[in-house]
């Protein structure tokens, strides 16, 4: 009885550890122009697992646990930071606003001078 009863448990763990897991999808796009943002980190500060976005904007990411903290960037546009539930999937619709941008820059230099 006792060696069907450890094949039993390990298996209900098993099943219990796979329920417990939930996927999160979406798209990133940036909320100036609606483009998808190709290459946009997703990162979960719960897990520590991340991803990236494919070349349409798109991600999916399964996570264990019961929530997520993540955080969704881009190189020059502001972060976004999103706390998840993990009772069901998620599908988000990310939009990624810019950095404010830097005025023109014009350098000079005077003839003649040597540094």
């Amino acid at each position: 009885m006792k060696k069907l009863l450890l094949p039993f448990l390990l298996a209900i763990s098993v099943q219990l550890s796979a329920w417990s897991q939930h996927t999160i999808s979406g798209y990133v796009t940036s909320a100036n122009s609606g483009e998808p943002l190709i290459g946009a980190s997703i990162y979960d500060f719960n897990s520590g697992k991340g991803t990236t976005s494919n070349t349409y904007g798109f991600f999916s990411i399964t996570l264990p646990g019961d929530s997520a903290r993540l955080r969704i960037s881009f190189v020059g546009y502001v972060s976004e930071f999103v706390p998840l539930a993990l009772t069901q999937n998620h599908q988000l619709k990310v939009e990624l606003k810019d950095v404010n941008e830097l005025k023109e820059v014009t350098i000079t230099a005077n003839e003649g001078k040597k540094i």
